[in-house]
């Protein structure tokens, strides 16, 4: 589901900070973008996994409603 939410770097840079472990400045340096690229790329994609799991859990609580 959250696989074709975000761009092929946007993924990168997730899995970069939160999976490895990396500082966004360290990030930029390994992809050759500016620290800010890093910072909004990751702001954008918090964004993305939010409405995109807002939406699910939403969708869930709608349909366990139609059962009851």
């Amino acid at each position: 589901m959250l696989r074709n939410e975000l761009t092929d770097r946007q993924r990168q840079i997730v899995l970069m900070r939160y999976y490895e472990e990396q500082r966004p400045i360290d990030i930029a340096r390994q992809l050759g973008v500016a620290p800010s690229t890093v910072t909004r790329s990751l702001q954008r994609s918090r964004c993305r996994i939010y409405r995109c799991m807002r939406f699910y859990f939403d969708y869930r609580r709608m349909r366990m409603g139609e059962d009851d």
